[in-house]
């Protein structure tokens, strides 16, 4: 008989969380009468009984991670990939302990894979917008600074201060931002000329189009504002 692929599912009743769930799963095999005594010894494959007809395949429960480990075994469905959306959804702490318990164990199984991607790559664009909200901070106070010096005082200077301190930290704990300074900068710039006109009342057309400060002196410490010294109005 012509050796190929065939899929088909089988249920496994296990332990979790401390209640039972029922999984069902889909398994690759090779189109035989039976898996050779061989394999089923090396995966501790146990039969169930099976009356189908049609391929004439017997059906075989395993531990999951041993089916794994020789890349016969894939999830299919099973009543907590249902639960999952809706734990999500309905109580969002209590999924994240679910999913941090589930990483701790190494139970693959449990993983919520859709939300993990999603809320991983949430975190991602968190940390380039908290980069963007501090650069517009900046630039914003960087602006009023140098088209209103009349009105420069400590409090801008020490917010100049905090913003240049909080993004080169940022900058240190999350390095591959780095390579987005460019777009950065061009989104905190229009946030901070909005900043700039709200608290300045000066006109639009004060202030120049394209941002006039390259990233690294609006961050250098003895650019335009000083601080690397205390205020001294």
């Amino acid at each position: 008989m012509r050796r190929r692929q065939v899929e088909y599912l089988f249920r496994i009743e296990f332990k979790s969380l401390n209640y039972n769930v029922s999984r069902l799963y889909a398994i690759h095999s090779d189109l035989s009468p039976n898996l050779s005594p061989k394999r089923r010894e090396a995966l501790n494959f146990t039969p169930l009984p099976y009356k189908g007809r049609g391929w004439g395949l017997g059906l075989y429960w395993t531990q999951p991670r041993s089916a794994i480990a020789h890349g016969l075994l894939l999830p299919r469905f099973n009543s907590m990939d249902m639960d999952k959306p809706f734990l999500y959804d309905r109580d969002f702490y209590g999924w994240t302990q679910q999913q941090a318990k589930a990483l701790e164990q190494r139970l693959v199984m449990e993983l919520d894979w859709q939300h993990l991607q999603e809320e991983i790559q949430a975190l991602g664009r968190q940390e380039y917008r908290e980069l963007v909200s501090r650069l517009s901070v900046l630039l914003g106070h960087l602006l009023k600074w140098e088209y209103q010096p009349e009105q420069r005082c400590r409090s801008w200077f020490l917010t100049i201060r905090e913003q240049r301190r909080a993004i080169q930290r940022h900058l240190r704990q999350n390095p591959s931002l780095k390579s987005r300074i460019e777009e950065a900068l061009l989104d905190g710039f229009e946030a901070g000329v909005d900043l700039a006109l709200r608290e300045t009342n000066l006109p639009l057309r004060t202030f120049p189009e394209h941002c006039p400060y390259l990233f690294d002196d609006a961050i250098a410490y003895n650019f335009l504002c000083d601080t690397r010294q205390d205020w001294e109005g």
